[in-house]
């Protein structure tokens, strides 16, 4: 599977590495990609905190509506609440139920996001 990232890649030690804010974004159109949810504490909101708010937004423009509901979720999550809210116009008013995580395995129910939520820990 092939994603397609807006912002420029960094060059660290001769090897192209995404944008902090391209990552967020990825993970939340495809959180699969991740495997350590169970440690997201630990490099979530250090990698948000990493990646500027309009970053963010240029990578999130044009995603689809579940992307975007994770990824103001995932921004919540991590204290990001300035991306939540430039994130929450582009939101419908009434939110699709999302899924973070594999939909057999509903999680916790979060009401304010319609999402259930079966990887990230709880806090």
């Amino acid at each position: 599977m092939t994603y397609s990232w807006r912002l420029p890649v960094a060059d660290r030690t001769g090897l192209p590495v995404w944008q902090p804010a391209t990552t967020v974004v990825a993970l939340a159109e495809m959180p699969r990609w991740q495997l350590d949810w169970a440690n997201a504490d630990t490099w979530l909101p250090e990698t948000m905190r990493a990646a500027a708010r309009q970053d963010i937004m240029m990578e999130a423009d044009g995603r689809p509506t579940a992307t975007q509901v994770r990824l103001a979720y995932l921004a919540e999550w991590s204290g990001r609440h300035d991306v939540v809210e430039e994130l929450r116009p582009n939101l419908p008013e009434s939110l699709p139920v999302t899924y973070l995580g594999p939909r057999h395995s509903r999680g916790r129910w979060i009401p304010e996001w319609r999402i259930y939520d079966a990887l990230l820990p709880e806090r």
